[in-house]
């Protein structure tokens, strides 16, 4: 797999390192779930969460529990504005998502990669 461009790199560590309230999770015993998709770039595939963040409506309302059925208008509210635009949205974004966490190099590869700009 390709490293990430500095473009990349430097989008994906400005969503990533984005403050979030995780108090806003409209569900708390889902803010765990939210925070490794968001910290580390995992989710379950087959989840309420995965479904939320792929905006697959049909899969929200099959895989929602008796809590989140009657939050739906509060996770899009939370999706909006608490979570990094590039987290969710689609199946290729949130898959984007899971790459970036996977293929993120170390620490001074990612100081490497943001300097060589400043080389030039």
């Amino acid at each position: 797999m390709p490293e990430l461009c500095r473009e990349e790199l430097e989008a994906f560590l400005a969503a990533r390192d984005r403050p979030i309230d995780y108090s806003k999770v409209p569900a708390t015993h889902m803010v765990k779930g939210v925070r490794n998709w968001i910290e580390e770039g995992k989710i379950g595939a087959d989840s309420f969460l995965w479904a939320l963040i792929t905006n697959d409506f049909r899969m929200v309302v099959g895989k929602a529990d008796d809590i989140n059925s009657h939050l739906l208008r509060e996770w899009a509210q939370f999706l909006t504005w608490e979570l990094p635009s590039l987290s969710w949205g689609s199946v290729e974004k949130a898959k984007a998502w899971m790459r970036a966490h996977r293929d993120m190099p170390d620490e001074l590869r990612v100081s490497q990669i943001l300097s060589e700009d400043n080389r030039e």
